[in-house]
C-alpha cells in the first residue's frame, strides 16, 4: 500500500514541475495506517488445513468441498414438501437435524424405523432417507411387495434389512465417479426380506442370474424330417410309391438319377435258441422342477421397483450388487434405469 502511495506522489511531482511555479502544489502523501496482524489460533482448536486438490479431470470427494449451510427458505420449503409427501402413509420415523457435509446432505433427513401396518415392516440396518425416498419406499412396499409376498410366499413381509442409506461418497466409493445418490439420502440398498412366519429371502441366495430353463419334451423326428416321406405339399403334386406299396414292404430313399425301388422289408433275425428282446415303451421325460417362489418374489420386487424408482440395480447389473438391490430416485432424462 505504501508503495502505491509513493508511486502516485512521484507522478504528481512530475506534473508540478511542468506547470508554472506557484500555480499548484501537490498535497503531501500520508503514510497508510499499519494493518494489525491476524490473531493466533487457539491451542484447543487447531487450524483447518485445506483439502488437497484432486488430480486433473477427476471430481473431488464430495465431503472435501466447502459446505454451504441450508437457508431458512430451503428448510421451510422442504418441511412443507415433506408434509405433503408423507400424508396418509404409515411410516414410523424420527426427524433428524439438517445434514450438510460438503456437497452431501439432506434438509429434512428421516430415520425410518418401520413402514406399513398389520404387519409393520421393521427396518434392519440404517435407513436415513429424505422425504421423497421414504414416501416412495412406503408406496412400493404397500402396493407391490406385500401382495406379492402373500401370493407367492403365503405370508406378508415383516422385516427387511438395509445395507446402506445415507453416506457422503461418490459412486462405488471411487474418486473418478460422480456423486452417489446415497450422498443426498436419496438411495436405499436392500439385502434381504423376512416374512411374518420367519421365512428369509436374501438377494445373494435366492436370485438366479437367468430364469430356470424348462426343457422341451423329447420326441422322435418325423418321417418327413428324416427324409423317408415327402412333405405334404410334394405329396399333393405327385403321389408317392408308398401309396401303392403292398403291406410288408419298405420304401427306401431315392437314389440320384434313378427311380425309387420297392424292396421287401427284411424280417428281424434272432440267434438260434434266443428269444427276441421285447421293445419297451420309452419313459416320459422328467417334468421340470417348479421355480422357487422366493426367486419369483425377488423377480417381482425388482420388476415393480423398476417402474417406480429412478434407478434399480440388482445382481445382474455388476458384481458390486450381487447381494442387494439398489433403489434411488435420481432424475433421468430418458426414463428409469433398470438392471
Amino acid at each position: 500500500m505504501g508503495r502505491l502511495h509513493s508511486r502516485a506522489a512521484r507522478r504528481l511531482g512530475l506534473i508540478a514541475c511542468i506547470l508554472p511555479l506557484g500555480t499548484w502544489q501537490p498535497a503531501r502523501a500520508q503514510e497508510p495506517a499499519a494493518i494489525p496482524p491476524l490473531p493466533l489460533p487457539s491451542p484447543a482448536r487447531p487450524a483447518i488445513q485445506p483439502a488437497p486438490l484432486p488430480p486433473a479431470g477427476q471430481p473431488a470427494n464430495p465431503a472435501e468441498h466447502v459446505a454451504l449451510p441450508w437457508t431458512d427458505e430451503e428448510l421451510d420449503g422442504e418441511r412443507t414438501r415433506c408434509d405433503a409427501l408423507l400424508a396418509g402413509l404409515d411410516i414410523a420415523y424420527e426427524t433428524q437435524l439438517p445434514l450438510r457435509e460438503g456437497r452431501c446432505g439432506a434438509a429434512i433427513p428421516l430415520k425410518i424405523t418401520s413402514i406399513g401396518r398389520n404387519p409393520a415392516v421393521s427396518i434392519g440396518g440404517t435407513a436415513l432417507l429424505n422425504c421423497e425416498m421414504a414416501a416412495m419406499l412406503a408406496v412400493w412396499i404397500r402396493d407391490e411387495l406385500q401382495p406379492a409376498a402373500i401370493s407367492l410366499l403365503g405370508s406378508p413381509v415383516a422385516r427387511l434389512t438395509s445395507v446402506s442409506s445415507y453416506v457422503c461418497r461418490n459412486r462405488y466409493g471411487s474418486r473418478d465417479q460422480p456423486v452417489s445418490e446415497h450422498a443426498f439420502a436419496n438411495a436405499f440398498d436392500i439385502a434381504s426380506f423376512e416374512t411374518a412366519v420367519g421365512q428369509k429371502i436374501t438377494v445373494l441366495d435366492h436370485w438366479t442370474i437367468a430364469p430356470p430353463d424348462i426343457p422341451l419334451p423329447l420326441r422322435k423326428p418325423t418321417l418327413v424330417e428324416r427324409g423317408l416321406l415327402p412333405s405334404a405339399e410334394a405329396a399333393i403334386k405327385s403321389p408317392t410309391p408308398a401309396e401303392a406299396a403292398p403291406s410288408g414292404t419298405l420304401v427306401t430313399p431315392a437314389v440320384a438319377g434313378t427311380r425309387e425301388a420297392l424292396q421287401p422289408a427284411p424280417a428281424p433275425e434272432a440267434p438260434s435258441g434266443v428269444a427276441p428282446r421285447p421293445v419297451l415303451p420309452e419313459a416320459p421325460p422328467p417334468s421340470p422342477e417348479p421355480p422357487d417362489p422366493r426367486t419369483l418374489f425377488l423377480r417381482h420386487a425388482h420388476k415393480t421397483a423398476c417402474r417406480m424408482f429412478g434407478t434399480v440395480l440388482g445382481p445382474e447389473a455388476n458384481a458390486a450388487h450381487k447381494d442387494h438391490f439398489h433403489l434411488d430416485l435420481a432424475e433421468r432424462r430418458h426414463g428409469n434405469y433398470c438392471q
